[in-house]
């Protein structure tokens, strides 16, 4: 996302024209996830959406049984330059699963993530 774009007009532009949306249950009682690779907790708001936030955090299953993290760079730097935008980082599956948890949320830490 290009870094002189308020993410309030981003969230404007893609909260009813998505390609991540996913609408479940009747109409009147609709309730609306999202697939984006950044969202953690799948909801469809502006507040968990990693397509439109300055920072977002994906944990997503890798080959072979390893823990992919993906983290979203500075959008000034790499506004540009969609390959470089994200920061993909894998963790062995033969860690334990508390080493990974612990490697993943002091790596979210020390970069001020929500």
């Amino acid at each position: 996302m290009s870094s002189n774009v308020s993410s309030d007009i981003l969230w404007a532009i893609t909260r009813n024209n998505s390609s991540y949306i996913v609408k479940r249950g009747p109409v009147k009682d609709q309730i609306i996830f999202t697939r984006e690779p950044l969202s953690l907790t799948n909801q469809h708001t502006r507040k968990h959406s990693g397509l439109v936030n300055e920072k977002g955090v994906g944990v997503q299953a890798g080959e072979n049984g390893n823990v992919v993290i993906i983290t979203k760079r500075n959008a000034e730097k790499h506004g540009n330059k969609p390959a470089s935008l994200y920061n993909k980082t894998t963790f062995s599956k033969h860690k334990s699963n508390r080493k990974i948890y612990s490697a993943i949320a002091s790596a979210v830490a020390k970069k001020s993530y929500r």
